[in-house]
């Protein structure tokens, strides 16, 4: 008998990567308001990425997490709006 995929499984895999995700924009606008700015995080990651600090694939999605934080800011949405926006 050949075992069947739980339907569940998948939702609650889309439901753990949005958690991530809403995790990372969160601890990115934390390095914003702390002062750090876009390119300084980028070159950040991307040193910690050349040195393995941050695992594969790790920098492309901080990448398009701030991608998106830019975009936000350039159509006037704050830090909560983009929060609640993404809850």
């Amino acid at each position: 008998m050949k075992h069947q995929d739980d339907p569940d499984k998948a939702t609650r895999a889309l439901q753990r990567c949005h958690r991530d995700w809403i995790k990372i924009v969160e601890s990115l606008y934390d390095l914003l308001d702390a002062g750090k700015s876009f390119e300084e995080l980028t070159v950040a990651f991307d040193i910690g990425a050349a040195g393995g600090a941050i695992p594969e694939g790790l920098p492309e999605i901080l990448r398009e997490a701030l991608e998106f934080i830019r975009d936000m800011r350039e159509q006037g949405a704050d830090r909560n709006e983009v929060m609640n926006y993404l809850r």
